[in-house]
């Protein structure tokens, strides 16, 4: 290993290089790619997040939380962090869940978890003996915001809070098992006060935990009007709050003077962040400023804002389906913050959903410019500020849910500059104004984002009787709409646009005619910004055996040991090794650790292949991809390459012929919704997440020293960086096709061949018989498909057909009119 020195900024905070470096950081700290492996926190929970980070009293201030402790725990702890990035944990800490953080600046404290900080670092605690629950969100309070806030919880619990004493008077009580019938939903996000209100946020609904086609989550407003204050009575609750088909069966508890007499419910919809300009110092105008509030629903991510008493709505794309499901156990924590509020011109980070957005703070029903993608992102961020003059990020990085290969979960932060993220994924992203829904005669959606994509594409269905034509109107960002085009959509019909070239920020249609099933579905991307094909020469990808090479390799198994120093464990060719955070490769000898490695991370062959391509099956539906190179069609020296594993919380890392992609758990809509991230061309064994870093296996034994690799005394290899390291090892490439010389029956469509996430498409078909091949996309993933086009061949011949520049959807297949022997063959790759 190599340690490169750096200048020294500010407060001896070292350089940040985000291109797998390992460098010295303060008083020579190991650092690669924005991640300094000391930092790691880890707990005895199945799960550990960073839940806030917030710099504090000439300090960075953070906390971690576990999956479900609303009484706390020992092992998740609040962290003060100097400016030489020495961590301390405070002996006050409580543990549990918390994600809320608060300036209350009359008081000057920081309130982050149920400690309250001083401006001299002096800690004390609200304990969760006396106010229990996994606090969420802390906002300002409505008629004393001098010495008071409001602490709001998973569970829908509101706690007014003195800040002097630290007494309380409960609002409503924390209802564990998923809350009650008070307020729909549960698992509560953001808190915020704005005009009047406490607006708060859930982003889950305890029953029917799918695909959020139906009511789950709230966003509520209440303006202070207590239980005493009706008479000792609650007010009306909606029916929806008692529809078990979606809530809890729970009744409200009964009612005590100071209770909360009832929320405003504006929207029964999933909703995450709860925010405004003030950010969470609270608005300086908090009768007049605005109120943004984020959510998503199964047509797209939904961002609010709360003007003069009334919310407006924008729809947003989703770069990723691995946060959806009706259950919000998939977002952790949504944010929209201004990174550095000491310094007024300062930008606002926003992320949702697999993207980062650049946030104008005058986002408005006014002025609703600006607003535009930075880039995808596949690691789980949580929270964010700047410290020393640096972007942090707080992650969730490796659980044990779900992740028999992780023995002790553990997350860190990444260090860097905002203009890092343009480097990690190019933004894409999808969604809809219109889902398979009634749309009257005028109907207008609501307006959609495509500001950031260069390649835009609109799928319209129309599952009503009569034909119907939808106007596309753009905007720059205000309340002036021009129509650009109107398209004549058939009764029973679908159509594709490609409106890369459309003017203006925003786009919402206009149905001139009525349609009881009307669907509006947005893919848009850009192209791939990196170098298409990872580097064979010096690059930093090139300590990695290419799959052609014949050179000697040190292959093998890894796994996160679970100790809680934090250690991992390699079983290589060259025997058994460990490294710490020290990042020295060690070899041990332990052949019981070692057999028990190589037994229980036994590598096995997790896709299928034949002539025609890759595959992987899933609820009995099997999914063809595409591949890369025959070789892939072999087990390497180690055995067959790792398919699929978790190296972030909550989604899966598939790694199939050469290509990562991105699989959302089973309740979040599973391998239908996968996404291509890289096609790499490796000979990468296996990966996994340790420390905040991505380790891969596959190492040349001739690599010459790079600053992302460790090597140890026995010449055993490992190769380190970051998890948005991926995006630069390749553009998604590769071919194949449901069918190569297959025997076809008569219309029966091939199986699903993927198509989503890949740049310049095109189509081979040909046939022994004269047919007709029908090809038809899904471009909701939901397994409904649409006719693209048909293409009608002689006996014997062959058809070759280029998809038009920006034209995506999800999966593509093919039928023919006529049994045949058939090939339906896809190139995809760069631009060319």
């Amino acid at each position: 290993m190599r340690i490169s020195a750096l200048a020294v900024l500010g407060f001896g905070l070292g350089k940040t290089v985000t291109t797998g470096e390992i460098v010295s950081g303060p008083d020579g700290l190991p650092q690669i790619s924005g991640v300094y492996p000391h930092l790691a926190v880890t707990s005895d929970e199945r799960e550990v997040g960073i839940g806030a980070v917030v710099p504090w009293a000439g300090r960075l201030w953070a906390i971690t939380y576990g999956p479900h402790l609303p009484k706390g725990d020992n092992s998740n702890k609040l962290y003060e962090i100097d400016q030489a990035l020495n961590p301390v944990i405070r002996p006050e800490s409580l543990g549990g869940t918390p994600a809320n953080r608060f300036i209350h600046e009359p008081s000057q404290q920081l309130i982050i978890g149920q400690h309250f900080v001083d401006a001299s670092g002096e800690v004390r605690n609200l304990p969760y003996s006396a106010a229990p629950g996994r606090p969420t969100g802390t906002a300002a309070h409505l008629t004393d915001p001098e010495n008071r806030i409001y602490i709001f919880t998973m569970e829908n619990a509101v706690y007014d809070v003195n800040v002097n004493d630290l007494s309380f008077v409960i609002r409503y009580p924390d209802v564990q098992s998923k809350g009650d019938q008070f307020l729909f939903g549960y698992h509560g996000k953001g808190a915020y006060t704005g005009q009047g209100t406490l607006v708060v946020a859930n982003n889950g609904r305890p029953s029917s935990q799918h695909t959020p086609l139906k009511p789950s989550g709230v966003l509520a407003r209440w303006d202070g009007t207590t239980y005493a204050d009706k008479g000792n009575n609650y007010l009306p609750r909606p029916a929806i709050n008692s529809d078990t088909n979606y809530e809890n069966s729970k009744s409200p508890v009964a009612g005590k003077p100071d209770y909360i007499a009832g929320w405003t419910q504006d929207f029964t919809v999933q909703h995450c962040e709860v925010t405004g300009p003030g950010g969470i110092r609270g608005n300086p105008n908090p009768a007049t400023d605005p109120v943004w509030a984020t959510g998503f629903d199964a047509k797209s991510v939904v961002l609010r804002v709360l003007e003069d008493g009334q919310w407006n709505t924008w729809r947003l794309p989703k770069a990723s389906y691995s946060h959806d499901g009706s259950h919000g156990w998939h977002t952790e924590w949504p944010r929209i913050r201004q990174l550095d509020p000491d310094h007024p011109d300062s930008p606002y980070l926003m992320h949702m959903h697999g993207l980062f957005f650049d946030f104008p703070p005058t986002f408005s029903k006014n002025d609703f410019s600006r607003l535009k993608p930075i880039c995808n992102y596949y690691k789980m961020p949580v929270d964010y500020c700047m410290f020393n003059g640096q972007l942090v990020i707080a992650k969730n990085d490796a659980s044990k849910f779900d992740n028999a290969l992780a023995l002790r979960a553990q997350s860190n932060f990444w260090f860097g500059q905002l203009s890092d993220l343009e480097q990690w994924g190019a933004p894409s992203g999808h969604g809809s104004v219109w889902l398979n829904e009634a749309v009257p005669d005028g109907g207008i959606s609501e307006p959609f984002l495509v500001n950031g994509f260069t390649q835009r594409t609109l799928h319209l269905r129309n599952g009503g009787h009569s034909a119907i034509e939808i106007e596309i109107q753009t905007s720059k960002g205000d309340d002036s709409w021009a129509t650009a085009m109107t398209l004549n959509l058939p009764a029973g019909g679908y159509l594709y646009d490609v409106i890369s070239e459309l003017p203006g920020e925003w786009v919402r249609l206009a149905a001139k005619g009525s349609s009881s099933e009307l669907t509006a579905f947005f893919h848009m991307s850009n192209p791939y910004p990196h170098a298409s094909v990872p580097s064979t020469g010096n690059g930093r990808f090139a300590a990695l055996a290419n799959i052609h090479d014949t050179t000697e390799q040190s292959d093998g198994i890894i796994r996160a040991m679970g100790s809680s120093d934090l250690q991992l464990e390699f079983a290589s060719d060259k025997g058994y090794h460990r490294i710490g955070k020290a990042l020295s490769l060690e070899d041990i000898d332990s052949r019981a650790a070692e057999a028990d490695l190589r037994s229980e991370g036994a590598l096995s062959r997790d896709f299928g292949s034949d002539a025609a391509s890759a595959w992987i099956d899933d609820g009995g539906t099997r999914f063809r991809l595409p591949k890369l190179d025959p070789l892939y069609d072999a087990p390497f020296l180690s055995g067959w390459a790792r398919g699929e594993r978790e190296v972030v919380t909550e989604r899966k890392l598939l790694n199939v012929h050469g290509t990562f992609y991105e699989v959302p758990r089973d309740n979040s809509g599973g391998k239908r919704l996968l996404r291509p991230l890289a096609t790499h061309g490796k000979r990468i064994t296996d990966f996994a997440s340790w420390r905040g870093l991505l380790v891969l296996t596959g190492v040349r034994d001739d690599a010459p020293t790079s600053e992302s690799l460790v090597r140890s005394p026995s010449g055993a290899a490992l190769w380190l960086g970051e998890v948005d390291d991926i995006w630069k090892m390749g553009e998604p490439r590769g071919t194949g096709g449901p069918w190569k010389n297959t025997t076809v029956t008569a219309n029966r469509p091939s199986a699903p061949y993927l198509m989503y996430g890949y740049d310049r498409k095109e189509l081979t078909l040909s046939t022994d018989s004269a047919t007709t091949f029908t090809v038809e996309v899904d471009f909701l993933a939901d397994d409904t498909w649409s006719t693209y086009k048909t293409f009608t061949l002689a006996a014997g011949e062959t058809v070759h057909h280029l998809f038009p520049e920006g034209f995506h959807a999800h999966w593509v297949r093919v039928a023919s009119d006529t049994a045949t022997t058939a090939t339906a063959w896809f190139s995809y790759g760069p631009a060319k």
